[in-house]
């Protein structure tokens, strides 16, 4: 995200907005004793399972040269049990280039971040993609922005990534919504573009957005959590654990922000790492997956070529 458009954002409303492609890192607030930023990337891990296997199910979006943001590879066995190949699901502002209100010229899914392997990064091919309601030129303030901002592409039928690899059922909560602001087994896995890395973290705090906080309950399916996250994790996966199974619940977006407690002019990229986590000032978002995607996206899955 431009600064350019941030500052036509802030100045132009006092609303709290989405900023997509903009994530935080939170703390408790105290500047003393830095940021607590609890990823852990691919070369050191330290996670127990399941949320040590996640690196196996992610990668990055490589377009014109760059790191653009993080996918997740999806098991559709389910929706469509006949098709062959790799499913991915991303955001729809990471195939753009938000200043120029464009798409990329190219794009590439490269497994675990490692595009640099043999075999490891496969190209997006436009006429297998299925994108939301999101439009690059349209303010981020727009509510429905972050509604429309998820993406999903099929790789075509011949390339997978060297194993082990799996991909994530898409699926929901247990028990449906989220309500309790721990949840044990809800985390992310997306590019740490800190470290340069594809980094996991569990156990994060999230709530679903409803009217008196800083999302607005605007659209059906936002999430609002903690899990540490910068610009290159955008698209990446917010997983939960089940007991059985780790889903794909969520994609990241990116992140909201009271500009009067951070105006823009002192705080371009937002609050500093190492701020406290709160619905009701200063939260990373996603977007859910829920019926009408999944619907979609199922019938999007069963017209694609076999």
């Amino acid at each position: 995200m431009s600064r350019l458009i941030l500052t036509a954002l802030l100045f132009l409303t006092t609303l709290p907005a989405a900023v997509p492609g903009l994530a935080g890192v939170f703390g408790d607030g105290d500047p003393d004793n830095g940021p607590e930023d609890d990823r852990r990337s691919i070369s050191v891990g330290g996670y127990p399972p399941p949320a040590a296997d996640w690196y196996r199910g992610t990668g990055t979006l490589v377009c014109d040269g760059a790191v653009r943001g993080s996918a997740s590879l999806l098991d559709v066995s389910a929706l469509a049990p006949d098709l062959a190949g790799v499913v991915l699901a991303t955001a729809a502002h990471v195939l753009y280039d938000l200043e120029q209100g464009r798409p990329w010229s190219e794009c590439r899914f490269a497994f675990m971040g490692l595009a640099e392997l043999p075999g490891f990064s496969a190209p997006l091919i436009r006429s297998h993609q299925l994108l939301g309601g999101f439009r690059p030129a349209a303010m981020p303030s727009d509510p429905q922005q972050g509604s429309g901002d998820w993406a999903f592409f099929w790789l075509g039928p011949d390339w997978e990534p060297p194993p082990p690899w799996f991909g994530f059922p898409p699926g929901r909560l247990p028990g449906g919504a989220l309500t309790d602001s721990r949840h044990e087994s809800l985390g992310l896995v997306a590019w740490d573009q800190t470290k340069g890395e594809v980094s996991v973290i569990h156990a994060c705090q999230g709530v679903n957005s409803i009217a008196t906080d800083i999302g607005g309950g605007a659209w059906s399916g936002q999430l609002l959590d903690d899990c540490d996250s910068d610009p290159g994790a955008s698209g990446g996966g917010v997983i939960v654990h089940d007991g059985a199974r780790s889903h794909l619940f969520a994609i990241r977006g990116g992140a909201h922000w009271d500009p009067e407690l951070w105006p823009q002019t002192q705080f371009p990229d937002g609050p500093p790492p190492g701020t406290a986590w709160s619905p009701n000032s200063f939260t990373n978002y996603a977007r859910a997956l829920d019926d009408s995607i999944l619907n979609t996206l199922a019938r999007w899955l069963n017209s694609l070529p076999r």
